[in-house]
């Protein structure tokens, strides 16, 4: 329920075992069995590079059985899953958003300096201060696509049910105009990056993002929503994000309010 409320988990474990052996089997048959036994009497050059395309061949057709069986975002959601770390101040965290949230379904209030896409600025900075530059791209690259995907997603696998209700996204949208108003002068941070232009990661606080972290598994596999990076890079990132929310907890989380 902490976590699923406003989506249903994809059961990844369900079909995972009879699928690996299948596909188990097939690589093990494609890799150790040549494709066709070498002649020992007829082992020249020509024909030993002839033996060696089709080897070659092999390995891929069995690749592409890997591939096709287990699409990259089933592969790297199920990872995801396997290995994020949920400290255990954030853990409370969202205990506590949970039981607050049945207990009186308000809306949280929208930030004009905490919200989702300073944060994950904010991280990238701390991350970052004193390693390569092209480390940096990298993850400002992921956090751009994850902003995207936060922007797409919040209102049907990040936001309750009854918050949907209470017409959250037109609240966001009218605290947004009246911010552009009121402080015409803010910088958006991925702005000129972020594709389709919606302003979602800007109005949204912390809590937004620790739920969106949390359930972006189930989001990846439900969806095939992906990052083209290395799946060992992506899943540190997030697990350094979270890190990072639970090293800040008293700045992000400490005063929990309400739209009244």
């Amino acid at each position: 329920s902490l976590i699923s409320e406003s989506s249903q988990p994809v059961n990844i474990d369900c079909c995972k075992e009879s699928n690996d052996a299948t596909t188990s089997n097939s690589v093990q048959t494609l890799i150790t069995e040549p494709s066709q036994p070498i002649n020992e009497d007829n082992t020249t050059k020509e024909n030993i590079n002839e033996q060696a395309l089709k080897e070659e061949a092999a390995i891929r057709a069995c690749s592409n059985i890997y591939l096709e069986v287990f699409p990259f975002a089933m592969r790297i959601g199920d990872k995801l899953y396997q290995s994020m770390v949920l400290p255990n101040k954030i853990r409370k965290v969202m205990m506590d958003d949970w039981l607050t949230h049945n207990k009186y379904k308000n809306i949280l209030k929208f930030q004009d300096v905490h919200y989702v896409a300073n944060i994950t600025h904010a991280f990238i900075e701390e991350l970052y201060k004193f390693e390569d530059d092209r480390q940096k791209r990298i993850s400002m690259m992921v956090s751009v696509k994850l902003m995207e995907c936060f922007n797409n997603m919040v209102h049907t696998h990040i936001t309750y049910k009854s918050e949907i209700k209470n017409g959250i996204q037109f609240k966001a949208m009218s605290h947004f105009r009246n911010r552009l108003v009121d402080q015409p002068n803010i910088t958006y941070v991925f702005k000129e990056y972020i594709v389709p232009k919606k302003i979602w990661c800007y109005v949204y606080g912390p809590m937004y993002l620790l739920r969106f972290l949390v359930r972006l598994p189930y989001i990846i596999v439900s969806t095939s929503w992906c990052v083209q990076c290395n799946m060992d890079f992506f899943i540190n990132y997030i697990n350094k994000m979270m890190q990072f929310l639970d090293d800040n907890v008293d700045t992000y989380f400490s005063s929990i309010d309400f739209i009244e």
